[in-house]
């Protein structure tokens, strides 16, 4: 490639037949379409007259530049694009994403006043986004604010009963909680606990056919890469009586869930 800033002169540095050459390549590589396209399209070997950033960025690369937030204080200023950038919105953050953290953002628009921003947490992979919208009520009935955008793995999937235990395939430390899903022989539920060493969930049931209610509790042991149904018992309360029966084989869990 030809340096013209340092070398402004080049052209008088060449015979005829190489100037002549160099002429031609950069016509067939700006003039090889048709009338209504007369550039080449841009590959991975030539930029045409796009630049190598927005050839990069066609390719699914992220534009590296810290500097993002330096260079567009309002983050809706940002124009479209793909960018590997530092956080340094301060309160325009994300919620959860401090300054001066890891993030990735991709930045649609139909105009400026119609955009959407999604944030990637890069260190722990939480997803963001941000809408705008030009019409009325102010951003449409978009929220003002970042909306998280939760995602689940499957970590367990079958039949886990008081006593048993399942190893996992994921580190339990991965998620901010855990999604439960169990059975207590009369219905199906869903509970969602916190990540941490013991969880306990407790159901009532009114509606099992007996004349009183039903309690159950299960407490969890959460390791690392391991859950048990380390305990569990009932508790029937009827008119006049009170009873601590051993608890239904039918209570038992059936899948697990890691939440992002």
């Amino acid at each position: 490639m030809l340096d013209f800033q340092s070398k402004p002169n080049i052209f008088e540095e060449m015979s005829y037949e190489e100037a002549v050459k160099w002429l031609l390549r950069q016509a067939a590589i700006h003039y090889d379409g048709s009338d209504h396209d007369a550039h080449v399209l841009a590959t991975e070997s030539n930029a045409g007259f796009a630049t190598p950033e927005t050839v990069m960025q066609a390719r699914g690369r992220w534009l590296r530049d810290y500097k993002l937030p330096q260079k567009y204080p309002n983050i809706l200023d940002i124009p479209p694009g793909k960018y590997a950038t530092k956080a340094g919105w301060g309160a325009d953050n994300p919620d959860g994403i401090e300054d001066d953290s890891f993030v990735e953002m991709m930045v649609f628009a139909d105009h400026d006043s119609r955009k959407l921003i999604v944030a990637f947490a890069r260190y722990s992979g939480e997803i963001y986004i941000k809408m705008t919208h030009n019409s009325e009520p102010v951003e449409g009935y978009n929220s003002l604010g970042w909306r998280r955008v939760y995602t689940t793995s499957v970590l367990f999937e079958g039949e886990l009963r008081k006593g048993q235990s399942v190893n996992l395939p994921d580190d339990t430390f991965r998620y901010q909680t855990l999604r439960i899903h169990y059975t207590d022989g009369d219905g199906d539920f869903v509970e969602e606990v916190k990540r941490q060493r013991y969880a306990r969930i407790t159901k009532a049931n009114l509606w099992n056919g007996d004349a009183g209610v039903t309690f159950i509790e299960f407490e969890l042991t959460i390791e690392a890469r391991k859950i048990t149904m380390s305990n569990g018992r009932a508790l029937d309360i009827s008119s006049g009586n009170v009873s601590n029966p051993a608890m239904s084989n039918n209570v038992k869990i059936t899948k697990i869930e890691g939440v992002k």
